[in-house]
């Protein structure tokens, strides 16, 4: 088996749709100065063409079994990627398992099995694990918009809506599975609005460093918000329709029809019981795991 002489890993795990790619393209930009601080800053790109995390099912069994296989898979597949450093920094939402984690009464249930990559790592080597999170009412829509360009969902966003009102996912439920999943690893966590509104201080905190000044990037097209319009649109197709066949159509409606009306499901009450929830789970996460939440 590969052993790692990492003596750090620090691994942001999302949330989805909390600009983890801006977070991303920004750290690819200074990979190179990193380096020169004793960071090896493996971009998800590198990430997912050696396919650092194999697809469901395609170590059969014995990717159910426990996180030591995988974890050697994992090496084995990164090594090409490494410089050398004694810290090794990820951004990788798909430790988390999709966007369509985010689209049900819990976030990310059941839990991913890529998590047992981070709890083996940590069994050797010291390990940090970096949460992002964003309001309820915003993240859900654009998980939804998200999902949706890719494959079908019966019952359209009305059945996704359902089952959150009746029983609303929570961050801190979140928080408290990392914890039980994850003993031996240091998890942090900070919000979206923070990151938006101090971007050097949350790239601090996650690379361990100064983070080296930077220019702003352009988001890019693919994660630009769909429009009401759009997705009226793009709910209409027959969901028995082929895979190939729905992206196709899907991407025509987005081409020809964007239209200028923001996509915003919830009513004023689900808005005010979804924003007292996302209050309450910032109180709970502060009140129960003292210093996990990153403040500016």
């Amino acid at each position: 088996m590969l052993k790692s002489t990492t003596t750090k890993w620090k691994i942001h795990i999302g949330a989805h749709k909390t600009a983890i790619t801006d977070i991303q393209n920004i750290a690819e930009t200074k990979r190179e100065a990193l380096h020169s601080q004793g960071i090896d800053y493996l971009s998800r790109s590198d990430l997912r063409k050696c396919k650092a995390l194999a697809k469901p099912g395609s170590l059969n069994w014995r990717h159910k079994l426990n996180g030591k296989f995988l974890k050697s898979a994992f090496y084995s597949r990164i090594k090409p990627l490494r410089r050398g450093c004694d810290t090794v920094v990820i951004s990788e939402d798909n430790f988390l398992g999709w966007s369509t984690g985010l689209l049900g009464s819990d976030f990310y249930s059941p839990t991913s099995e890529y998590l047992n990559i981070i709890s083996a790592l940590s069994e050797e080597t010291e390990v940090s694990v970096f949460l992002s999170i964003r309001p309820q009412v915003e993240i859900i829509p654009s998980a939804y918009i998200e999902v949706i360009r890719s494959q079908a969902l019966q019952g359209g966003f009305e059945g996704v809506k359902k089952e959150i009102i009746e029983n609303p996912p929570s961050w801190l439920s979140l928080v408290r599975v990392l914890k039980s999943n994850l003993p031996n690893v240091k998890i942090s966590v900070w919000t979206m609005k923070d990151y938006l509104q101090n971007k050097n201080a949350v790239l601090s905190h996650f690379f361990g460093i100064d983070f080296p000044d930077f220019e702003d990037i352009k988001a890019p097209i693919n994660t630009k918000s769909l429009s009401a319009e759009a997705i009226s649109k793009i709910e209409l197709i027959n969901t028995d329709v082929p895979a190939k066949k729905y992206k196709r159509q899907v991407s025509d409606i987005i081409k020809n029809n964007q239209g200028d009306t923001k996509f915003s499901p919830f009513n004023d009450s689900e808005r005010m019981m979804l924003a007292k929830q996302y209050y309450l789970d910032i109180q709970g996460i502060k009140k129960e795991f003292p210093g996990v939440l990153f403040e500016i």
